[in-house]
């Protein structure tokens, strides 16, 4: 009987991801349908397609060669500040008496397309997108506490000016309800995070066409945004003053049937799950950053305690506090001065000033201190990713907060990985 039940719950499982499949192709050939309408010509062939590692993305359906283009869209087909001007909430907006960042501005304008639904212009757009993102703001308390501590407080922080920025917008919210019922209650926090992750992981930027123009703006543009990032591959992008589309162009070749990447910039895996919910294995731009108090406990045990505050004060004046920490390439020029300066027992700033720019060299056994202080650092932030690896047993409760758990673990792997390589280079 259970084994029936099993089976039964499998093939349950299996019709349901058919379905879901079904209802993708259905979405994008509906989407095609809509570029080509609006003017959009595939210049490369690219077709959307699920990949084991990455998930949806978009395949070669024939070679690539380096400088093609890959994509040219339209200019009336990027949702920008100026589709928002040329809307019917441009009224109530110009009424609105708090100003708008460009991101509230495209959030509000998207959040409305959305409940709209089939009134809206957009609609075959906005079928494509996820309904969530995998960004820590959508986990549960339990997953965030699976992330680095330094990371929490990060992730905490974007709720909280999310949260802000909502109440901010609160009144204008309320104004478009009144003007619009075909949205009512569909203007809720849940809906404006949705809205403004959308912003944030989809937008391109777009430069100023002339100098002496105001600086460049944000835009969303579909079907471009199916492209994913990878830290190996470059890319050129901008307007084509032209034909007025915007356009990329890889400087990276791709092979038929393989999967065609941008490249969104040189972001460590941090910055890659906080703004757009991934990280890359082995990630080549990965850096693992100290905080000012991790150094401040390695001075207060390997230092005299009456000069701790003093050096901190010295580096914290040079801003070498910051960018302190280790990447697969070793430890930050910052993180090895404060080490250097840590190990000197000279009492002078003009002496430590030539320590910090290498202008003298250390003895063998302030060499040594330097390897000794960075292992104590490493050792004690490699205990903090060992009590993440302990095993948990506990039931979650949906396979998206499960995901979510597991890519805040993954998180932790990739930093831990980098932590140990520095240590074994260190013996």
């Amino acid at each position: 009987m259970c084994e029936m039940g099993r089976t039964l719950r499998r093939r349950k499982w299996l019709k349901a991801q058919q379905a879901c499949i079904n209802q993708h192709k259905k979405s994008y050939q509906q989407l095609f349908s809509w570029l080509r309408s609006n003017g959009f010509t595939m210049i490369t062939k690219l077709k959307p397609a699920l990949f084991k590692d990455t998930g949806r993305g978009l395949m070669a359906c024939e070679s690539v060669s380096a400088g093609q283009v890959i994509v040219s869209l339209p200019r009336n087909l990027l949702i920008t500040s100026e589709t928002v001007k040329r809307s019917y909430l441009l009224p109530l907006l110009q009424l609105y008496n708090k100003e708008l960042t460009p991101e509230e501005t495209l959030s509000i304008f998207v959040m409305c397309e959305k409940a709209r639904g089939q009134k809206s212009p957009w609609l075959q757009y906005f079928d494509i997108i996820p309904e969530f993102y995998s960004t820590p703001a959508y986990f549960s308390q339990e997953a965030i506490k699976e992330l680095p501590y330094s990371l929490q407080e990060n992730v905490q922080i974007q709720i909280c000016c999310l949260q802000r920025s909502y109440q901010k917008l609160k009144g204008l919210l309320l104004q478009i309800e009144n003007f619009f019922p075909e949205v009512k209650g569909q203007l809720t926090f849940k809906d404006y995070r949705w809205a403004w992750f959308t912003v944030n992981t989809r937008c391109v930027y777009l430069r100023a066409a002339c100098k002496g123009e105001n600086e460049g703006s944000f835009a969303l543009a579909p079907f471009l945004d199916l492209l994913n990032h990878s830290s190996h591959v470059q890319v050129k992008a901008g307007m084509n003053q032209e034909n007025n589309c915007y356009e990329i162009v890889t400087l990276t070749p791709f092979s038929k049937y393989s999967q065609v990447f941008i490249n969104y910039g040189n972001h460590d895996n941090r910055r890659l799950l906080l703004e757009y919910g991934f990280i890359l294995p082995s990630n080549p731009n990965d850096i693992i950053q100290f905080s000012s108090e991790e150094i401040k406990c390695a001075f207060e045990k390997y230092d005299q305690l009456h000069v701790t505050d003093e050096k901190l004060s010295f580096l914290r004046e040079r801003k070498l506090l910051s960018s302190m920490g280790c990447s697969q390439e070793g430890m930050t020029w910052n993180l090895v001065a404060a080490l250097k300066l840590l190990s000197v027992r000279k009492h002078s700033r003009e002496f430590w000033n030539m320590v910090v720019y290498e202008e003298v060299e250390l003895s063998q056994q302030e060499q040594k201190k330097v390897a000794e202080c960075a292992r104590f650092i490493l050792v004690n932030k490699l205990k903090e990713y060992e009590k993440k690896a302990v095993p948990k047993k506990k039931s979650y409760e949906n396979l998206r907060e499960s995901f979510h758990v597991r890519l805040a673990q993954a998180l932790c792997r990739e930093e831990q990985n980098i932590i140990l390589k520095i240590l074994k280079e260190l013996e």
